[in-house]
């Protein structure tokens, strides 16, 4: 049951670290803009969107790395079983994720070719 998702955590991590830093500057640049239908809820819902995936991904990291320190003693592992969700969780949470940035942004006409 968790073992798809933990294998699959580290390409979904490295797509997220690449979302995170691409879409504020995609925005700067002005090659993305926040949908013009409904711009109030789609910001708002976008902007916290990232701010719980750029949260959520920090916070694997540390779990990761902080998971790997307790491995060497072979006494915690019951101590791992939290993490072991949060981690098979994470997939699911950058699908959503993703979801929300492909309905929140949407590209502008003159990045178009």
């Amino acid at each position: 049951m968790f073992l798809p998702p933990l294998l699959a955590l580290p390409f979904v991590l490295t797509l997220a670290v690449y979302r995170l830093y691409r879409l504020p500057g995609l925005l700067c640049a002005g090659e993305l803009q926040v949908n013009p239908g409904n711009r109030s809820s789609l910001l708002v819902l976008t902007v916290v969107t990232y701010i719980g995936l750029l949260s959520y991904t920090v916070s694997i990291v540390v779990v990761v790395v902080r998971t790997l320190l307790l491995l060497q003693n072979s006494a915690s592992y019951p101590a791992l079983l939290p993490a072991i969700y949060l981690i098979a969780g994470y997939p699911f949470v950058y699908v959503g994720a993703e979801w929300v940035f492909f309905y929140g942004v949407k590209r502008t006409h003159r990045s178009m070719p």
